[in-house]
């Protein structure tokens, strides 16, 4: 099997323990498909912007494959598969919305990445 990665970004900490049980079920997804996996995980207000993204085993670098919403808000996954300035967007931006709807800061947004 493929060595595995998890990253989760975080800037809501009240709620980490659920954060903490939604990778480890996405690390056990992961360990059961072979996969050797970077997950970007994203909450809060506003969105965050992922760009391309690189693997390093230890001795070579590998580009991504493939790049799936794994839940949430995701837009343009297929932008991090490109190595230029084009991204992802993670949640939203739009301030309005957050006011209008504050369980919008609670709602996890995550990508895959596979290498």
């Amino acid at each position: 099997m493929k060595n595995l990665e998890i990253i989760a970004f975080s800037i809501d900490l009240a709620r980490q323990k659920e954060r903490v049980e939604f990778v480890k079920n996405q690390m056990k997804f992961c360990r059961a498909n072979g996969y050797n996996t970077v997950l970007f995980v994203a909450y809060g207000e506003g969105a965050q912007y992922p760009v391309y993204a690189e693997h390093f085993d230890g001795k070579n670098w590998h580009a991504p494959v493939a790049a799936k919403a794994a839940c949430g808000m995701v837009k343009d996954e297929q932008n991090i598969l490109q190595n230029n300035a084009s991204f992802c967007v993670l949640g939203t931006d739009d301030g309005r919305a957050h006011l209008d709807d504050m369980s919008l800061g609670k709602q996890r947004n995550a990508i895959r990445i596979v290498f």
